[in-house]
């Protein structure tokens, strides 16, 4: 009988500890909305106008279709497949992600402290960095086999690649604020639900479904630049990767494909409809000239409102992903030891950098007070793009050739679309952002080499 009843316990102990860790997943996806998402999810704000100018003509029935299309289906193979189910899973030891997680998977660094590899100050462990650059630790499996001679130029391009994160941090709340001026679980809620309503004035707009119409409208119109307007749909999802220290993989996949996505899908689908319906009208300002009701009535306002407060919600994605970032970077003596301070006692990865925070407020007036007119913001914004993770598939995760092949291939020609669309964008604004992250880089790599150790291929060990 006893044994019958601790057999019961023990049962019930278990089913409520799987509550608990139901409920907390539940919370940190949630809290995932505001911190991760607030960018794309403010993206509707801008994006429409960003391909068809309130001062162009307005576009066919099928040109629509069309853009809505290429939306949907960017959306879909960039922020959902590359990096929500796929780029999670190639985070640090630690959990992190970002662009220099993914060369930490190919070359390790050499864990300094065996019962505990997290640095909670910089400052007070400087004398590590005469250290050895890489390790074989039994319990992350055998080192990559993957050449010496490419760990140079590899460490420079996710240097690099980090770079423009960073760059596409200080432009986030340039963007954001100023789009709301010429917001987030109710804010996605509230883009859903007008969606729905302005889909319900032209149902064809479910057409843009079907990728054909995208392909199409580039091969009818042979116009490249149309890609740019797109890529502002894209907007903050390589912070998806880099906040993966701040949550988790499964909080992050949840959230952005049962909520996130969902939601401005089908506020672009309503854009589209009503541009359809409402042509001119519509086109002055497709985000709020689309708003259901009255113009200038009680909806307009609610919308007005939490557009403004989603925009400033949304300064802080690549912000936060910076902190991430900006953190590995320390870690791997990439850049000076800067003071780091713990926001939660439960979760190591919630981080906050003060100097990160001034220097990219600072950066960020100096950019809003150059770019005056947003138009031109908007063209200087969206050089993020995470490396492809192919090599590590290959030579850490140990995949089928095939596999990795794949992979490389579709996305590696959608990013090289969406590169060549932000390389058009150069002499309208683009330079700066690319200028951002070439004097970062540089002064990465003037530290690195300064460190001598951080310098891949160059020495093993040095004195202190």
């Amino acid at each position: 009988m006893s044994s019958i009843r601790g057999a019961a316990e023990a049962g019930k102990a278990s089913n409520t500890a799987t509550r608990a860790q139901r409920l907390a997943l539940l919370t940190l996806s949630f809290q995932t909305l505001g911190i991760i998402y607030s960018d794309i999810g403010t993206s509707p704000l801008y994006t429409l106008n960003g391909i068809w100018p309130a001062s162009s003509a307005v576009p066919p029935e099928e040109d629509v279709i069309g853009g809505l299309s290429a939306i949907i289906w960017a959306l879909t193979l960039l922020p959902l497949l590359k990096y929500v189910f796929i780029c999670l899973r190639f985070g640090t030891m630690e959990g992190e992600g970002g662009t220099f997680a993914l060369y930490q998977g190919l070359y390790p660094p050499k864990r300094h402290v065996p019962d505990d590899n997290f640095v909670l100050d910089p400052l007070e462990n400087e004398k590590e960095a005469s250290t050895t650059v890489s390790f074989s630790d039994p319990a992350s499996g055998p080192m990559p086999d993957i050449s010496p001679k490419l760990q140079f130029p590899l460490f420079v391009w996710c240097l690099f690649g980090t770079a423009l994160t960073l760059a596409d941090g200080i432009f986030t709340p340039a963007v954001s604020v100023t789009s709301a001026v010429a917001a987030t679980f109710v804010w996605l809620i509230l883009l859903a639900a007008t969606g729905i309503v302005n889909i319900i004035s032209y149902p064809a707009v479910f057409r843009a479904f079907d990728p054909s119409r995208a392909i199409m409208l580039f091969v009818r119109t042979k116009n490249y630049d149309i890609l740019a307007g797109v890529l502002l749909a894209l907007t903050g999802c390589e912070a998806m990767f880099a906040s993966l220290g701040h949550f988790n993989m499964l909080s992050i996949q949840l959230s952005f494909s049962c909520f996130v996505y969902p939601s401005v899908v089908l506020a672009y689908l309503g854009q589209g409809a009503r541009l359809v319906v409402d042509g001119e009208t519509a086109l002055a300002n497709l985000f709020y000239a689309t708003i259901p009701g009255s113009p200038n009535g009680p909806l307009y306002w609610i919308m007005f409102v939490f557009g403004i407060l989603a925009t400033f919600i949304a300064s802080q994605t690549l912000i936060t992903a910076s902190f991430s970032l900006i953190q590995q970077l320390i870690k791997m003596h990439v850049l000076p030891p800067l003071r780091i301070v713990h926001t939660s006692e439960t979760h190591y990865g919630q981080i906050y950098i003060p100097a990160v925070n001034w220097i990219l407020m600072i950066v960020t007036i100096i950019v809003v007070a150059t770019f005056k007119d947003p138009v031109k913001l908007t063209n200087a914004y969206g050089w993020g793009f995470s490396l492809s993770p192919a090599v590590q598939m290959k030579f850490v995760k140990h995949l089928h050739v095939l596999v990795v092949l794949s992979f490389f291939l579709v996305f590696g020609f959608l990013d090289g679309l969406f590169w060549g669309a932000a390389l058009k964008k150069v002499p309208q604004g683009a330079w700066v952002p690319l200028i951002i992250g070439i004097i970062m880089i540089t002064i990465m790599l003037f530290w690195s080499w300064a460190k001598v150790s951080r310098i891949p291929s160059m020495v093993s060990t040095v004195e202190t």
